[in-house]
């Protein structure tokens, strides 16, 4: 079984590219708007059959009306072209990272992905690379824990999928255990979700406008209507059924390789059970002892609840929402 890579291309490429499209519409558009004062300036030039003095209120509007817009178009280029500077830097850093991955350093290639996310870019292509780099370096915990917040950014990328399920077989022998209604909401984002939802809830309003304007309408339109209506509360009850289970659905993974669960939150509790790096759990409570000694409860696949260490684990998606989205 292979383990897949990507690289830059994909970025720059598969994904919305962190350049192009966005600079080069802003500054087309500052473009056309300093053609403005030009088309003033020839009106004030062809006024030869205005009264005495409408030249030069004319030639006083123009400048006042020239000022403001100059301002906001050179504004509008500043802004672009500091928006383009910065998604070229994060582009050629990208780049460099990849091109430590392809050299064999993979802790080096961890620390450039990890600095270009801490800048405040995010996009699925860094996470996984970032996945791939950990695991090479023998993390498994850790290439999980940036598989899942990939796949939440990209939730039906086959790639990112497949090198997930390939690190969790690994570590347990057999894919994770996810029920089905988790892995029926994770197959759409949220933003899509919500999308769904509004689209399925103007549609049905649709469908009762036509029939209150059209009364003639409302026997053709009964089961359109409907199916709308069931329709729009089905995607409405998923949107917040996605939203729960990303809001209140805590998840954890091992990161030591092997992670001692207690009965309590302390040292000197007895041990229920061990996880071994990479393994998955869910995070019920906190218990914060001293700022150095701070327990985590979990639950296993199987439901066992127990205490572990809070630097035994990484809380997956807790800096994820922090984030800007490339």
């Amino acid at each position: 079984m292979s383990f897949r890579y990507r690289s830059t291309s994909v970025l720059a490429g598969e994904r919305p590219p962190l350049d192009e499209p966005q600079g080069r519409a802003s500054l087309s558009s500052a473009r056309r708007g300093q053609h403005a004062p030009a088309d003033l300036s020839r009106r004030a030039e062809d006024s030869d059959a205005l009264p005495p003095g409408s030249i030069d209120y004319l030639a006083s509007n123009s400048r006042s009306a020239t000022s403001p817009l100059l301002f906001l178009t050179c504004l509008l280029v500043f802004v672009t072209a500091l928006r383009v500077g910065a998604a070229d830097s994060a582009a050629n850093e990208f780049e460099q990272a990849n091109k430590l991955y392809e050299q064999g350093k993979f802790k080096e290639a961890v620390a450039a992905y990890e600095h270009l996310l801490s800048s405040g870019v995010q996009a699925p292509a860094i996470y996984f690379n970032l996945g791939n780099a950990w695991y090479k370096a023998g993390q498994n915990g850790r290439a999980v824990a940036a598989y899942l917040r990939a796949e939440r950014l990209a939730p039906r990328d086959p790639s990112i999928r497949f090198n997930l399920d390939f690190v969790r077989r690994k570590i347990s022998g057999q894919g994770a255990a996810v029920p089905f209604w988790q892995r029926a909401l994770r197959r759409l984002s949220i933003n899509e979700w919500a999308l769904a939802a509004a689209a399925a809830f103007w549609l049905w309003f649709l469908f009762l406008a036509a029939r209150e304007f059209r009364p003639a309408w409302k026997l053709n339109l009964r089961g359109y209507t409907l199916w709308s209506g069931i329709i729009a509360s089905v995607l409405t009850l998923s949107l917040s059924a996605a939203l729960y289970e990303r809001n209140e659905t805590k998840t954890a993974v091992v990161i030591v390789r092997e992670a001692t669960v207690r009965y309590g939150p302390l040292e000197e509790s007895q041990t229920f059970y061990k996880l071994q790096d990479g393994s998955e759990v869910r995070v019920v409570d906190q218990k914060i002892n001293s700022p150095q000694d701070i327990w985590l409860q979990v639950e296993d696949a199987s439901g066992r609840p127990g205490w572990v260490k809070q630097d035994q684990v990484l809380t997956v998606f807790s800096e994820l929402s922090k984030r800007k989205t490339a």
